[in-house]
C-alpha cells in the first residue's frame, strides 16, 4: 500500500491495528515511567531557627535554639535592627557537621531600642567567603 505510514517493530513493518497497539503500548509505558519518578524533596534550610519563633517579642540576652547541617558544623547568627544595622554577630558550632543534622542552643546579647529585629543564620562560602544558606526570623525587641 502506498501512502500509509509504516512502523517498524523488531525488524518487521507493521500497519494498521498492529501499529496502533505498538503506539498505545509505548504511550502506556511512558505514563508508567513518569508515574515512577519520585517528587522532588522539599528544600530544607542548612540552619533552622526553632526558638525564638517568628514574630516573638524578645529581650537581650535572647535564647536561640535550632538545627544545622553545615560544613564543619560552623555557622553564624546575626541580629539586625529595623534599618539593617548589625547589632551583633556570633560564630557558632552545631553538635554535628556536614551531612548530619546537629543542634545548637545559645544565648545572644544585643543592645536595641524597642522595635523590629531580624535574626539571621548563615554560613560562609568556602569558594569566595560570601554569605550563603541564609535563614531569617523577624522578631520584635521588647
Amino acid at each position: 500500500m502506498v501512502g500509509r505510514p509504516l512502523v517498524h517493530h523488531r525488524g518487521m513493518a507493521v500497519r494498521g491495528v498492529g501499529r496502533r497497539r505498538i503506539l498505545v503500548g509505548a504511550a502506556a509505558l511512558a505514563v508508567a515511567l513518569v508515574a515512577c519518578v519520585p517528587p522532588p524533596l522539599p528544600h530544607v534550610p542548612a540552619v533552622t531557627i526553632v526558638e525564638p519563633a517568628a514574630g516573638a517579642t524578645v529581650t537581650s540576652p535572647m535564647h536561640v535554639t535550632g538545627t544545622a547541617s553545615v560544613f564543619e558544623a560552623v555557622f553564624f547568627l546575626e541580629v539586625t535592627d529595623g534599618v539593617g544595622t548589625v547589632l551583633t554577630t556570633q560564630r557558632l558550632m552545631a553538635s554535628c557537621g556536614t551531612a548530619c543534622p546537629g543542634t545548637f542552643d545559645t544565648t545572644v546579647s544585643f543592645q536595641s531600642a524597642p522595635g523590629p529585629l531580624t535574626l539571621t543564620a548563615y554560613t560562609l562560602s568556602a569558594k569566595d567567603g560570601s554569605r550563603i544558606d541564609e535563614t531569617s526570623v523577624a522578631l520584635v525587641a521588647g
